[in-house]
């Protein structure tokens, strides 16, 4: 699948964090148990599992991906809750790059805001290239889509002993984390205490060891790896200060399960992901009572 290749280095684990277009090939190369190439892409050769760190857009789920990113009903639903509940706001401007990620998690966003009564003609949807400086003409639009005399918010898709050992490190007192940082402390911890557990580090071991598996989290809680292979983490809403730091206005009273598949989205709403024996389904319909297109993974 991949030639030309760099230094070949077996791995039983892969700490990721690259955005959707990259890690769907990586994930290809990873849920493939015939390769035996080293992959130019990577340069290592993997024994079929990987933690991803980056938020993600939900809508798929594997049997060797660990999310420790944030899904949308841990980060995008939230704050639009907050918005519209506690400031008031009735217009929304959906902002985000031109791929997956925003494009996948503004059709929740949009779903979502209509079913709680928002009309189409006070959601503005816009993507901007990679890349993208000319911001003049954007940001024209917004004004004028927001001076129509209605609260309008703009939703863009793009821990403290941490942040002072952070500080340490880098030498700077303006040094600053964020998210991704956080899921990868998180992961790793994970993955260490699931080899503790199994004995071992063999990757289906490993696999089956890591569900349930719970360590801290940097913000005062505990993360907990859940069957569907995403975590628990607390939300909170925050204000930027002017040191570059947030204070907390908002938050969830405990951690909220991500999500593999959206609530809101009609072809979504009835899938759950249980990678626990004997459903061990990525997409599991609730409805029908049937695993759509994992039941050959689940026989093996």
């Amino acid at each position: 699948m991949c030639f030309g290749a760099l230094r070949l280095q077996i791995v039983s684990i892969l700490f990721v964090f690259i955005r959707f277009f990259g890690f769907n090939v990586l994930k290809l190369l990873i849920n493939d148990h015939d390769w035996n190439v080293p992959c130019e892409l990577v340069g290592v050769l993997l024994t079929n599992s990987a933690i991803h760190q980056d938020a993600k857009e939900g809508e798929e789920s594997s049997e060797n991906v660990f999310y420790t990113g944030a899904a949308p009903n841990q980060q995008a639903i939230p704050a639009v809750n907050y918005l519209m509940n506690d400031i008031g706001v009735e217009r929304w401007v959906l902002a985000g790059t031109d791929y997956v990620y925003p494009r996948t998690t503004n059709k929740i966003l949009e779903t979502y805001l209509k079913a709680q009564g928002v009309a189409a003609e006070d959601i503005m949807i816009n993507y901007t290239p990679f890349g993208h400086s000319n911001w003049q003409a954007i940001v024209s639009d917004i004004k004028a889509f927001g001076s129509a005399g209605k609260k309008t918010a703009v939703v863009s898709t793009i821990n403290y002993d941490f942040i002072d050992a952070w500080v340490a490190y880098t030498g700077r007192e303006d040094a600053v984390t964020n998210d991704p940082m956080e899921a990868h402390y998180i992961g790793f911890n994970m993955y260490v205490e699931a080899v503790k557990k199994a004995g071992t580090t063999d990757v289906n071991a490993v696999k089956d060891a890591i569900i349930g598996v719970a360590v801290p989290n940097l913000t005062g809680g505990i993360a907990t790896m859940m069957p569907n292979h995403h975590i628990t983490k607390p939300v909170l809403i925050g204000e930027i200060q002017d040191n570059g730091q947030f204070s907390v206005v908002w938050q969830t009273p405990s951690t909220v399960v991500g999500d593999a598949w959206s609530d809101f989205l009609p072809g979504s709403k009835d899938l759950i992901s249980d990678w626990r024996k004997p459903m061990f389904c990525g997409n599991f319909n609730v409805v029908s009572g049937t695993c759509g297109g994992k039941a050959e993974v689940a026989a093996e």
